[in-house]
């Protein structure tokens, strides 16, 4: 009975590992905040698949269920059956992760520095490259980068300058493997300390590097001199999604929009923004949402740009979810529709082919996509707006295209209300942040009921609107924004170059071992023969 007892602890041992480490992540993002934890996250599951490497794929999988369930289960607000499937799907990737690290270690047993060193570049490389694919692999879901976990952490994030997200990210799993790494051969050696400085030395050293530069670059950027300071109203009418498409509701709703942008054109904005689909049915084809914006037009006389449905001319049963720049000066701009549409929320992914899916989510058809990087541009200012819809400020690739077109600032409108008050929010947030330090420009996020603030180059929040500490309120909010003139970002001309480094460098381990693999095989010797 004894044995048996051990071999069932023995076999739990390394999922349990797996499910600490699950945890250990989910508490380093927001809505936890414990950040400081991220750092020590995978250590456990470090443990579990190196003592355990047959079971790797499993552990890593395990770990992944616990991390993306927990910090997605906000989705279940709008489809329990994604939010089963989605995070499923997302464990996959550090159940690879954990395979390939495993495998690593069986060929390169050793239990010297430079091998350890070796492991934890080669585990952060292809953390990244993962983390890459995810991105983009059927239509790309980054959220939750591990590197976004230190949103907060503003000497830290600067790296994004030049790396993007992924750069953070690199630095917690270099240093999650090295500690562990150097750790357990102290131990193993009793503490002596001359064996196994080296894998923890570069990687401290690394670290220390990244943030001395880093507070250089947040000192630097904090200090310079905007081109010019302006004044945006930001509205956020906190009205739930359960109301918003109720006809007696909406009558409602456009009285408090009313209301709120009064109250904000008095304080004298260059500009009022309101959230996602703030207007339920376009201006373009509804006439009193027509007769409503051109009465605020009329009395605040101050640009607009408002979130709303828009429909397509030739094709009047095709809508947009579209951004709309009213200005009473210049006329009206031509709308940005949504570049990349929300599976299951905005479009279904093969629907045609499996109709059943289209169950699975609450809208009635697919949307139109837009295309391209649509600017809004005021011709009394040196504004240049990059807009950004919903989660697209996740994406850091449509955030630069906007800034390589030209944008000087980056306009977020997002209509968080379909997860009501959960952490949804502040992941949503603190991914957007990202953006503002890739591309070193300002973005203004406004949001129906998330997070409504201002963030600057720095990935500082400089103005938000809450009531003691409470982001979910109805009000208003007229902060100022800085404008800068500078020369593009590193990230801004060159993109993932270190996210395509990681990926190449880990593609090419994976050719090296499928060679040596052939090799043997080629080599040995046949049953005939023997």
């Amino acid at each position: 009975m004894l044995r048996q007892n051990q071999r069932r602890v023995a076999w739990a041992a390394p999922y349990a590992l797996a499910i600490a480490s699950g945890i250990l992540l989910t508490l380093s993002f927001p809505g936890w905040n414990l950040a400081v934890l991220a750092w020590l996250a995978l250590m456990p599951l470090l443990y579990g698949i190196l003592r355990f490497p047959e079971s790797a794929f499993r552990q890593g999988f395990i770990a992944g269920v616990v991390f993306f369930w927990s910090t997605l289960y906000w989705l279940w607000h709008v489809t329990a059956a994604g939010w089963l499937l989605l995070g499923t799907y997302l464990a996959l990737y550090p159940a690879l992760w954990a395979w390939g690290l495993a495998r690593f270690r069986k060929i390169f047993p050793e239990n010297s520095g430079m091998h350890h060193l070796r492991l934890a570049l080669f585990g952060a490389a292809s953390w990244v490259a993962l983390e890459w694919v995810r991105s983009h692999l059927l239509s790309g879901f980054p959220w939750n980068a591990l590197g976004v976990s230190q949103f907060r952490n503003l000497p830290i994030i600067q790296i994004a300058e030049i790396t993007g997200v992924f750069g953070v990210s690199f630095l917690i799993v270099l240093f999650n493997v090295a500690l562990f790494c150097g750790t357990r051969r102290m131990v193993l050696e009793k503490f002596s300390m001359a064996r196994w400085r080296y894998e923890i030395t570069v990687s401290l050293f690394l670290l220390v590097l990244v943030m001395v530069w880093g507070m250089h670059c947040f000192v630097e950027h904090s200090a310079a001199v905007a081109s010019e300071t302006l004044r945006v109203g930001l509205i956020q009418p906190n009205v739930p999604q359960t109301l918003k498409w109720v006809d007696e509701y909406e009558q409602q709703a456009r009285r408090d929009l009313k209301q709120l942008t009064l109250d904000a054109a008095v304080l004298h904005p260059n500009l009022i923004v309101w959230p996602e689909t703030a207007l339920t049915t376009g201006p373009g084809f509804d006439g009193a949402s027509a007769e409503l914006v051109q009465e605020l037009i009329d009395k605040g006389k101050t640009p607009l740009v408002i979130g709303t449905l828009d429909r397509d001319p030739f094709e009047p049963q095709l809508y947009y979810n579209a951004a709309l720049f009213l200005n009473p000066d210049s006329g009206d701009a031509p709308p940005y529709h949504k570049r990349h549409l929300v599976p299951f929320g905005e479009f279904v992914p093969l629907d045609k082919t499996f109709p059943i899916l289209r169950k699975l989510t609450p809208i009635g058809g697919n949307f139109g996509t837009g295309r391209g990087a649509q600017l809004f541009q005021d011709q009394h200012h040196p504004l240049r707006i990059g807009m950004l819809i919903c989660f697209e400020d996740v994406f850091p690739e449509l955030a630069r295209e906007s800034v390589q077109s030209g944008a000087n600032l980056l306009i977020n409108i997002t209509n968080d209300g379909w997860f009501k008050e959960s952490h949804e929010q502040m992941q949503h947030a603190a991914n957007a942040i990202f953006r503002a330090v890739e591309n070193r420009v300002p973005l203004v996020r406004c949001s129906n009921n998330g997070y409504t603030c201002v963030i600057d180059p720095t990935g500082r929040i400089s103005a938000s609107l809450e009531d003691a500490g409470n982001i979910y309120v109805r009000g208003m909010k007229v902060a100022e924004v800085k404008l800068y003139n500078r020369p593009p970002a590193f990230y801004t001309r060159y993109g993932d170059v270190f996210a395509m480094l990681c990926l190449a460098l880990t593609g090419l381990v994976w050719v090296v071992w499928g060679i040596q693999a052939v090799k043997k095989r080629s080599f040995a010797p046949s049953s005939s023969s023997v």
